[in-house]
């Protein structure tokens, strides 16, 4: 007895010793990922629903405008509940979030504790690994769903768990509440149906492996329908559930599939495949070198895979007697969902090309991964000293491999970059939001256009044009593509924005300090086309033209930062009246776009002479152009071949733009080439060769366009010849 209590004593005290050592390790990073809140632009885009919502308005980005472009609808609604009560919905959305994270947390420790027989160090400190994670604790917060959708999943997983533990009327219950709890995951997020699914698959099969077992000691019913009915219990709810959501969707929405699937996945035909899933391989190559102790817990499943039968066996499933000896026991249920969720969901990254929020999308690995590691470890020893040892070890690694405000891969943004984009005084898009309600109250019907859809329209309630197409029909199905990030693969023409009426085109926002000075060179048509996302249709003539009334505005935003808008002609003489009384306030400021160059008109004869390398770029015979002209070369076909020579001065950039004739006797730009500066000691001309296409010359061209569009604004060009 004495050597027993001695045992006991030994046992207890080293309980005490692993909570003391797992205990402030968890408490302190739970304290750090509250230290860590944030909100990221895109929250602000279910801010902006769930306010027209409250005010009765529907569930719309732009009042009158039927669309769906939020991916998140059970977050947006819960966001309404701020808007009711007139509370901070910055500070609720992170509360909420918060919540979320820690029910994801003991759900986890749940599992840990009931089906892996954990000891409470044990457990928790598997809930400490995943704590300790940067990515996983930077998104306890965050202004999205991410946190809420991850929790919900992984509670849909524990209430399965506890109804295996009961039969009858117990069972149904935890049935129904797992398949509430999973259809509430689904209204968040529609993409956890990936891992729901296999939650719902593997518990079928066990549901199936019980109902064989009851028929066995009450054979009044048949395997079948036992099975029938506990499956109904599971999948009632949530069939039903999500028909009556699908259905309002297509009434309100005329679409099943939210708007944003037409950017995110669809809008993924703007690349190929290929560069797509290259994206996305690297974006899983990239959270793995983050976190490089997670790859452990595969390894160590790799060494159990001999002894693990679930494992083995599902791969022959046609063997019932087998099947039914594997999963047995739910934790190697549990293992076999985690182990494909973690497979499938990394497939699905790769092919919609990975994320670039700080791994937000690779979060819902990382709960799974660790119920993979519980389950080598539980398999590897019943030791749960061994068991704690192991884990802080890899929790140590945690805290090595992973830096909380580190800087991200190429790609992927940093909470960091992220937070500032919302609130750091030289982007504060939030100070933009709230200048913008200060200067164009409702009433004046301002229309915006822009690729920051969250906090400027949440704050400033203007019309926003959604220039990325998330909330707007048109851009999303029919806008232009382009090789960009995911959520950012099309993007509206100017052409658009122009039928829309817009009134200020202010894409990516650019604020400049109030002491800039700018002048006529900070406004050619070249740099404001990359600077404001001018991407459009119509030829270069045709744009300018269209843009010919346009100016640019400067508005001061803080005491030090103003901010810079182009500024259409839309009619609005509303606008204009309010703009003409703010110019007579210090620091605003108006400046015509240097669109209007002239054509310099000039013969392929007047540049075949060949002009040596070095030569001034003022000598006699070259053609020198201003910043406000551009060079207008006539060309008989026959002459043209699919390679030419052209000297241009040194420190300039220029696009050469090849014009054919269409049908209708028009101009058509058959190809558009842009050379880079040449920097050479000495200055004078550098020489250039550039390579046509053979369809460019068969389509016979007539005129070569020469434009400069970098440099001091004034440009020479010595010679050019058709080699």
């Amino acid at each position: 007895m004495f050597k027993g209590l001695t045992s006991f004593h030994k046992l207890a005290v080293s309980h005490a010793l692993a909570l003391s050592l797992v205990l402030p390790l968890l408490i302190y990073s739970i304290f750090q990922a509250w230290q860590l809140r944030f909100l990221q632009d895109d929250g602000f885009i279910s801010f902006r629903y769930a306010l027209n919502l409250s005010e009765g308005n529907g569930l719309v980005f732009n009042i009158g405008d039927k669309v769906e472009g939020y991916s998140n609808f059970l977050y947006t609604l819960l966001m309404v509940v701020p808007h009711l009560l007139g509370v901070d919905v910055e500070s609720f959305s992170n509360l909420m979030n918060m919540s979320f994270w820690l029910l994801g947390l003991w759900a986890v420790y749940s599992l840990c504790r009931r089906q892996f027989d954990f000891s409470v160090a044990a457990a928790l400190a598997t809930v400490l690994l995943l704590a300790s994670n940067a990515s996983y604790a930077i998104y306890a917060t965050g202004g999205l769903e991410t946190a809420m959708v991850i929790s919900l999943v992984l509670t849909s997983l524990l209430l399965f768990t506890r109804a295996s533990e009961h039969t009858g009327g117990k069972a149904k219950r935890w049935r129904i509440a797992a398949s509430l709890v999973a259809t509430c995951a689904m209204l968040t997020r529609l993409d956890a149906f990936i891992p729901l699914s296999l939650i719902f698959f593997f518990q079928m099969l066990l549901m199936l492996d019980l109902a064989y077992e009851d028929a066995q000691r009450d054979d009044s019913q048949g395997v079948i329908k036992r099975f029938m009915v506990m499956a109904m219990h599971a999948l009632l709810p949530i069939g039903l559930l999500l028909t009556v959501y699908l259905t309002w969707k297509f009434f309100y929405y005329g679409d099943i599939l939210p708007n944003t699937f037409y950017i995110k996945v669809a809008g993924a035909e703007s690349t190929t495949l290929t560069s797509n899933s290259e994206r996305g391989m690297e974006y899983i190559k990239s959270f793995a070198q983050s976190y490089l102790y997670w790859p452990a817990s595969i390894f160590l499943l790799w060494m159990l895979l001999h002894s693990a039968d679930v494992l083995t066996k599902l791969i022959s499933i046609s063997n019932l007697r087998a099947l039914r000896k594997a999963l047995s026991k739910q934790r190697h249920v549990i293992a076999a969902t985690s182990l494909m969720t973690v497979l499938i969901w990394s497939a699905y990254l790769v092919r919609v090309g990975g994320d670039f929020m700080e791994y937000r999308f690779a979060l819902m690995l990382l709960p799974f991964l660790s119920l993979l590691l519980v389950y080598c470890l539980s398999a590897l020893t019943s030791s749960n000293k061994t068991r704690v040892f192991v884990l802080l070890v890899l929790v140590m690694a945690s805290y090595q491999n992973n830096m909380y405000l580190g800087e991200r891969p190429r790609g992927v943004e940093s909470r960091g970059s992220l937070q500032a984009h919302v609130y750091h005084p030289a982007h504060n898009w939030k100070g933009i939001g709230l200048a913008l309600k200060r200067y164009f109250p409702a009433s004046s019907d301002v229309k915006i256009a822009i690729t920051a859809a969250g906090a400027i329209p949440y704050f400033s309630g203007l019309y926003t044009l959604d220039m990325l197409g998330l909330n707007d029909k048109w851009v999303a199905k029919h806008g232009m593509t382009q090789n960009a990030a995911p959520g950012h693969q099309r993007i509206t023409s100017l052409q658009y924005m122009l039928d829309s009426n817009i009134d200020f085109i202010i894409a990516h926002p650019q604020l400049i300090r109030k002491n800039v000075k700018l002048t006529a060179k900070d406004f050619n048509f070249q740099q404001i086309k990359g600077r404001f996302w001018l991407r459009h249709r119509m030829s270069g003539q045709e744009a300018r033209d269209a843009l010919n009334s346009a100016q640019f505005l400067r508005m001061p935003i803080t005491p030090g930062y103003d901010l810079l808008v182009i500024w259409l002609d839309s009619g609005n003489q509303a606008l204009s009246s309010i703009i003409g009384k703010k110019l007579r306030q210090p620091r605003w400021r108006v400046y015509p776009l240097n669109l209007g160059r002239k054509a310099v008109s000039v013969t392929y004869q007047q540049l075949q002479m060949i002009k040596p390398v070095g030569t001034f770029w003022r000598a006699a015979g070259n053609i020198v152009i201003e910043d406000k002209q551009y060079l207008e070369l006539s060309i008989v076909p026959g002459q043209v071949t699919e390679k030419l020579e052209l000297s241009l001065d040194h420190n300039d950039a220029y696009t050469l733009s090849f014009y054919s004739r269409d049908k209708r006797g028009g101009d058509m730009v058959l190809e558009t080439v842009v050379l880079k500066p040449k920097f050479r000691v000495g200055g004078g001309l550098s020489l250039h060769q550039v390579s046509l296409k053979a369809s460019s010359v068969q389509a016979g061209i007539y005129k070569i366009k020469i434009e400069g569009v970098g440099g001091d604004g004034m440009y020479s060009i010595g010679h050019l010849r058709f080699l």
